[in-house]
């Protein structure tokens, strides 16, 4: 009798694990494009929203794992990727930043990284050289918050809301669901 109650006791958890649902997978938020216009002296720029295509916004907490910059016909140098947390006003906190490595000229050039994020932080750069850097766009809904200053983590700073651009940057997010600050896939 014994044996079979810890027989019926080690089928209901083999059950319950295996309805538990599988650790989140790995995904792309922001945009891979050619930029055509340029940008010159300091530019930290986020954006906030698009009006097609994947979001520069941050869909759970987890671990920004790599992140992109898709250069144009003169590599920009200098590019320090960004992740900010909106605390309303116009201010948002830096929660992390990466710079990046040696860019090459019309590519997509990755850099990796381990940046902590939650649910609703946004992504931009930070542009101390001439180049191209953005894309003027004719819609509205193509959101962005610009600074002509460096802010470091996990400094506020007051940001000019803007519309009409998009920026050529991606993040792969990874969940971390031990809480270590490692993504689960491949950090951990």
């Amino acid at each position: 009798m014994r044996v079979a109650r810890c027989c019926l006791a080690l089928v209901g958890f083999l059950g319950v694990l295996s309805l538990a649902s599988p650790a989140g997978a790995a995904v792309t938020v922001g945009q891979a494009f050619t930029p055509g216009n340029n940008c010159a002296g300091i530019n930290f720029l986020l954006q906030l929203g698009v009006a097609s295509g994947a979001s520069y916004t941050m869909p759970s907490d987890g671990v920004i794992v790599a992140w992109s910059f898709t250069d144009g016909s003169v590599a920009q140098s200098n590019v320090v990727f960004k992740v900010a947390r909106n605390v309303g006003g116009g201010t948002f906190q830096i929660v992390g930043q990466t710079a990046a490595g040696p860019q090459t000229a019309n590519s997509k050039n990755s850099t990796p990284a381990r940046i902590s994020v939650r649910a609703g932080d946004v992504i931009g750069a930070l542009f101390t050289s001439t180049g191209a850097c953005v894309t003027h766009t004719a819609d509205a809904s193509d959101l962005y918050a610009s600074t002509a200053a460096d802010i470091a983590p996990p400094t506020f700073g007051s940001f000019t809301p803007g519309n009409g651009v998009k920026l050529p940057v991606t993040a792969t997010l990874e969940p971390d669901a031990d809480g270590d600050g490692y993504g689960d896939e491949t950090q951990d």
